[in-house]
């Protein structure tokens, strides 16, 4: 080859060897930059994902502590309720046995003494028992608010349905219906089988629901729920 020829070349390539040297530290620059992007974005999705994650896992936290916190409040309202209906019942009984007793005592010409002591009773009786039907009214109105929080706080089922329906369509018991009698004996014998049919009557119509939406709900509220 022509030595001229050649040193032409070679000069050219020297003078151009600077350029090729800018393109390729401007593309690897632009790479780094694309990495380093993707990189950047990559943790940036990562930790926008464990914030969900994390605040998922409160917000699941915070509902179970909910929904154990309800179940504590039902079981616990169980037996103070079922109580103030059997008291309720049990005031309105006494009261009515010592108001035919006074029917008895005057008939028999009992002793004034005793016809008093019967009228104290009565209106101890029928006193305590409008106390306590206030007390009730509130109770159940305290019994209403629980099972309509559990209704928006657990999962919605026909069975939870049924079992809140069931509890809602509770009835005020009505006192026994009470004969007349002749003497203090057979009204004795009365309050008593009465009193004792009345525990049975108040656990079948007050207690029974609300074990039945506690046994529905326990599952629920457990660890592993």
């Amino acid at each position: 080859m022509d030595r001229n020829l050649m040193s032409l070349i070679v000069a050219n390539f020297s003078l151009s060897q600077p350029t090729y040297t800018l393109i390729i530290n401007a593309l690897v620059g632009l790479l780094s930059a694309l990495i380093g992007a993707g990189v950047v974005l990559y943790a940036a999705q990562r930790s926008h994902k464990h914030e969900e994650m994390m605040a998922s896992q409160e917000t699941a936290k915070e509902e179970r502590q909910k929904r154990r916190n309800l179940f504590g409040q039902l079981f616990s309202e169980r037996k103070g309720l079922t109580q103030l209906y059997f008291s309720r019942f049990e005031a309105t009984i006494h009261s009515q046995v010592h108001e035919s007793a006074q029917k008895i005592l005057k008939k028999q010409n009992g002793l004034k003494e005793d016809i008093d002591r019967n009228i104290a009773e009565q209106s101890y009786w029928k006193h305590r028992g409008n106390e306590l039907l206030e007390k009730l009214a509130l109770e159940e109105m305290r019994l209403s608010e629980i099972t309509g929080l559990i209704s928006v706080s657990f999962p919605e089922t026909q069975e939870l349905t049924r079992l809140i329906n069931q509890l809602n369509e509770i009835k005020t018991l009505k006192p026994p219906y009470q004969p007349d009698f002749e003497d203090l004996t057979a009204l004795e014998a009365w309050k008593t089988d009465t009193l004792l049919r009345l525990d049975i009557k108040v656990k079948q119509e007050y207690l029974t629901p609300i074990n039945d939406l506690i046994v529905f709900l326990k599952p629920l509220v457990e660890d592993n729920a």
